[in-house]
């Protein structure tokens, strides 16, 4: 619920919906001597998207010490789902957009859609994300992917890249706009 609600209260402030002031939450506590204390400002219009975290998917962390920073589908879902409603009821203009995953990893994506209809409500995202790096060890639906150590390698060198039309398909299916917001090699 507090990340939830941080999202609500950023876009009362950055969103274009103006909130009556004592719903905001703002510590005007200085900083540091001379600090301009922070003011409770709303209906700013500056914000019309927002990603909701980044790389729930970090396979390089599952597993070991570091594996909380890995997050199941169906974690990530329930989380983007709080968000979502949070960010919505502050402004229902603002495109919640879902945090990249990173590759081509239609299993995650559907896990989280299945998530989403066992509890009756429709995917949580107004825009789905992904990230990918074209490297010479990537295989077509393979995942996690096998980086060669200065394996990269120009998209169509890419064995996996084609697997980017399963994820278009999947987002033009549901209504929703897929966005690559990491790219390289």
């Amino acid at each position: 619920a507090g990340f939830a609600g941080f999202w609500g209260q950023f876009v009362m402030r950055y969103g274009s919906v103006k909130h009556p002031l004592n719903k905001l939450r703002v510590d005007k506590t200085p900083r540091w001597s001379g600090d301009i204390p922070n003011e409770p400002k709303t209906g700013l219009a500056l914000v019309k998207f927002v990603e909701v975290w980044n790389e729930p998917d970090k396979w390089w962390k599952l597993g070991g010490a570091e594996s909380a920073i890995y997050m199941q589908p169906q974690e990530y879902a329930a989380m983007l789902w709080a968000c979502y409603d949070s960010i919505k009821a502050a402004d229902p203009s603002v495109q919640v957009v879902m945090s990249g995953l990173t590759g081509f990893d239609l299993k995650y994506l559907s896990a989280m859609e299945a998530y989403y209809k066992e509890k009756g409500v429709p995917f949580k995202a107004d825009v789905l994300n992904v990230h990918h790096y074209s490297n010479s060890g990537n295989q077509l639906g393979q995942w996690p992917p096998t980086w060669n150590e200065a394996g990269a390698v120009c998209p169509e060198g890419d064995k996996d890249f084609p697997g980017i039309a399963g994820l278009v398909k999947f987002a033009h299916e549901r209504g929703k706009p897929i966005w690559v917001t990491e790219f390289g090699s």
